[in-house]
């Protein structure tokens, strides 16, 4: 910022013009429309599948309409693309949280005034690791009849629309040729 008011102000030394006060006003309008700082900081660098990301955000404009949004690395900033988004409900600075975010390369991005034009970005990366998580499924009941639906209980499950159940025989292991039966978990819990 110090660096366009010196530029600023080196241009008028310079110039022997005779509308000083307009190259002032245009180049002070220049000059602002440069100072973007936004600052997007997350609380770690990587997440698990399970965490909840944690956004810290500073230096936003108090518009009622800036917002921030998580994308996937590599993706245009336009709508089709956002994974997860909030406002920023007119605050400069603050913290959002987003839950339930698959394994993937991710960027958070923040945008001012309901624009698409990107004021800042960081990125991170979330892992597919459930090491420590303790995942439970329960059968509704202990035995199904030929040709019943089997009905499960599940606890602590990502919530990743590609996450999935399957039926393996007792003692077999889980390579692909075992299964009986398998579905993805269509209600994102």
């Amino acid at each position: 910022m110090l660096f366009n008011y010196y530029c600023v102000i080196m241009f008028l030394i310079l110039t022997k013009e005779k509308n000083m006060k307009k190259i002032l006003t245009i180049l002070s309008i220049v000059s602002l429309t440069y100072i973007s700082a936004a600052i997007l900081t997350t609380d770690k660098p990587i997440y698990t599948t399970t965490n909840t990301i944690k956004i810290n955000f500073s230096e936003m404009d108090n518009h009622n309409k800036d917002w921030i949004a998580i994308y996937r690395i590599n993706t245009s900033s336009v709508w089709k693309n956002v994974v997860k988004w909030a406002w920023t409900k007119n605050r400069t600075k603050g913290t959002l949280t987003f839950k339930n975010l698959p394994a993937g390369d991710y960027e958070v991005r923040a945008f001012y005034n309901n624009s698409y034009y990107e004021e800042a970005r960081k990125t991170f990366k979330v892992i597919g690791s459930r090491l420590g998580v303790n995942i439970k499924l329960r059968p509704t009941k202990p035995v199904f009849q030929v040709n019943e639906d089997v009905k499960i209980n599940f606890k602590n499950i990502n919530g990743a629309t590609n996450d999935w159940f399957a039926i393996y025989p007792a003692n077999s292991n889980n390579d692909w040729k075992n299964v009986i039966k398998w579905k993805f978990n269509k209600s994102g819990a």
